[in-house]
């Protein structure tokens, strides 16, 4: 019987690929090139693995994801009520229909499941299952045609890796060893560790329509596009259809090269350059990294001090220690002292980092308390102050995802009519009635309706059904203005509280 290859559709009509002496291989614009058009489509790219802890809370097929709570934002926490069953022969992936599962087991899972369940109740992390997973689908001749050849092709820096010759060289070693024994494989050592080098150089994250981590993904023809901190276009996956998309984020002259940011480009150029280096073995050499003061943003590139230095460096280790920190306060507290010890020293605005990436961070931690009221008023505060200058494009994915949080926010407060306990949000009144009265979030979610326009991406979706799926009034303007008065005088005393630290150790 013929094997069939997995069933896949790409589009690249507008695109050439050459080579630069700089970047090497790259992708350039074979004509102009609009604002949010789809530069490259690629139904099914050749890998997507999950994260491990996503394995609990994500269709294994469509990749629904928790509670489908972009469905109904009201609910707000993500992960309830999504039931997934789990496969009943390896006890690893789930799945939200029979018919999913049917889906995946015919495509890919029946080659995978017999070894997780041989492995069960250990999960191989997902970079292991990656390569496993395409090794199995290459010897039951699945792959689409060409496309093993084209991933060997890509760069490893296995060089660089062995050079280093620190923890992570092992840790390819390790994984190389492993996956010829899983995989059953007659490639060698040499070549399996070429393999994970290749994909840990090219792969992206793949994340939810709302900008969450859900695993990795990997296509050789969206590893040649070279990274810029002064991007033009930025990395979309469709959930729904398996889609990942490169997307133009502003025009793009013809023969101009596409770029997009492997990093978080709003970061300082030291703490950009090192990770850069540390993950993919380059220098950039853009031009916001050769100018000192970054002209969008307006701030310097580089602490003034060695003591705002000392600064920044804690306030980075606060974030990053509130990022994994499990409990309810814990992580409140580290984000409001890392926002206190920066605006204390007077040099960083609202939108200089790690200040904005801080209270992103807030945002999400006083959600995870059930602090409605004080996360809305962060949430305001970084989609009114922080994103128009962070994000100057209205487009740009994380200022819709920004939002639409808000707008989240506000229906929760809204329907589980709840009261401020806030201090601040108590003097100023931001109550459900005064919400749904001024038509806050009517005036919010047609805002966000104009960004979204004539895009079909998943995101857009969900922000077009909830909108057909509420009633609407007239934005009264006037009122509206009202609310968003009370909204900006309650975000200013927050600020001015941020400077003072309590006794009780935060912010007073």
């Amino acid at each position: 019987m013929a094997h069939r290859a997995l069933e896949q559709h790409i589009s690249v009509d507008i695109t050439n690929k050459k080579r630069c002496d700089e970047t090497g291989w790259g992708l350039y614009a074979s004509r102009k090139i609009a604002a949010r058009e789809a530069i490259i489509s690629i139904e099914r790219p050749l890998v997507i693995s999950l994260d491990i802890p996503r394995l609990k809370d994500t269709c294994y097929e469509c990749l629904g994801y928790g509670s489908e709570a972009y469905r109904k934002p009201e609910t707000i926490a993500w992960e309830e009520d999504k039931k997934l069953q789990v496969c009943t022969g390896c006890h690893v992936v789930r799945y939200c229909s029979k018919e999913c599962q049917t889906l995946s087991w015919k495509s890919v899972h029946k080659h995978e499941c017999s070894l997780f369940a041989r492995l069960h109740p250990n999960i191989l992390p997902n970079n292991v299952r990656a390569v496993v997973q395409l090794l199995l689908l290459r010897k039951a001749v699945r792959l689409p045609r060409g496309e093993w050849d084209d991933f060997m092709n890509l760069e490893s820096h296995l060089q660089q890796w062995e050079s280093r010759n620190g923890r992570q060289w092992e840790d390819i070693g390790l994984m190389a060893r492993g996956t010829k024994e899983y995989a059953e494989t007659n490639l060698s050592e040499e070549t399996l560790r070429e393999v994970f080098g290749k994909l840990l150089v090219n792969c992206f994250t793949m994340v939810s329509p709302f900008y969450d981590p859900l695993g990795l993904v990997l296509h050789p023809l969206a590893a040649l596009v070279n990274h810029s901190c002064n991007y033009n276009a930025f990395v979309r996956f469709d959930t729904s259809s398996h889609c990942l998309s490169i997307i133009a984020l502003r025009p793009i002259a013809r023969d101009e090269q596409i770029v997009v940011s492997y990093i978080d480009a709003t970061n300082p150029r030291h703490v950009r350059q090192k990770e850069l280096q540390d993950k993919y073995f380059f220098d950039c050499a853009c031009s916001k990294c050769s100018d000192y003061v970054t002209k969008e943003e307006g701030v310097p590139q580089l602490p003034e001090s060695s003591e705002h230095l000392l600064v920044e460096q804690r306030a980075f280790e606060l974030l990053a220690a509130a990022q994994k920190d499990t409990s309810i306060t814990g992580p409140i507290q580290k984000c409001q002292y890392g926002i206190h010890i920066l605006r204390k020293t007077g040099a960083w605005p609202l939108h200089r980092q790690p200040l904005a990436s801080l209270r992103q961070q807030l945002v999400v931690s006083l959600i995870a308390a059930g602090q409605i009221h004080l996360a809305l008023v962060h949430a305001w505060i970084q989609y009114q102050s922080i994103d128009p200058k962070l994000l100057t494009e209205k487009h740009h994915p994380i200022r819709l995802v920004h939002l639409w949080l808000v707008i989240v926010l506000l229906k929760r407060i809204y329907f589980d009519s709840l009261s401020p306990t806030d201090l601040p949000i108590q003097k100023y009144g931001i109550t459900s009635k005064s919400i749904i009265y001024t038509n806050l979030i009517d005036h919010l979610h047609w805002a966000l309706m104009r960004r979204v326009e004539h895009d079909d991406g998943t995101f857009a979706q969900v922000v077009r059904h909830q909108f057909i799926q509420q009633a609407h009034s007239a934005v009264k303007m006037d009122d509206f203005l009202k609310e968003a008065e009370k909204l900006k005088a309650c975000t200013t005393e927050i600020l001015e509280k941020e400077l003072v630290w309590g006794e009780s150790g935060a912010a007073a």
